[in-house]
């Protein structure tokens, strides 16, 4: 039952010589001196995904993030702990991202019915992100993704 959180910003990893300027950094998303860092809870089963935005968010510095890969812990995580933001993808395996927002909108929390949810889907369909939309999303960021649109939406969801 005990969590441990660290915060660690490595630039580049050790003993690689790398230029600057091969890694694109999205400049609207990094952080300053008077930012504070946000919360997001990443809803990810494909440890690939995990892995692309893990690693697309945490480059930025501007973000602490849990990450639940099965829809049943996320109510829990939610309950648990303040979020600023929860990446939701739409297709899980145990229900959807969209069931999943609906269940959240009816919570009697403020704090948690209210928090911003982006959809994560590689279903483009109309009918698809019109669902996502009425479940309560904010946005629905479609797979694959240009890292400059996730973080754009992102930082839109928490203005």
């Amino acid at each position: 039952g005990s969590r441990f959180y660290f915060d660690i910003s490595l630039k580049y990893p050790l003993g690689l010589k790398t230029d600057k300027r091969q890694i694109p950094q999205p400049t609207d998303m990094q952080p300053t001196a008077s930012d504070r860092k946000y919360r997001l809870l990443l809803v990810e089963d494909d440890i690939r995904v995990q892995t692309a935005v893990f690693k697309s968010l945490t480059d930025t510095g501007m973000f602490y993030i849990d990450l639940v890969s099965d829809g049943g812990m996320v109510i829990q995580e939610l309950m648990n702990s303040d979020y600023d933001l929860v990446l939701m993808d739409v297709d899980l395996p145990t229900t959807s991202g969209d069931q999943l927002t609906r269940i959240i909108r009816e919570l009697p929390f403020p704090n948690v019915h209210s928090i911003p949810v982006i959809g994560l889907t590689a279903n483009a369909y109309e009918d698809t992100l019109a669902r996502c939309k009425e479940s309560g999303m904010q946005a629905v960021v479609t797979k694959p993704y240009e890292e400059a649109h996730l973080l754009t939406v992102i930082k839109a969801n928490l203005s």
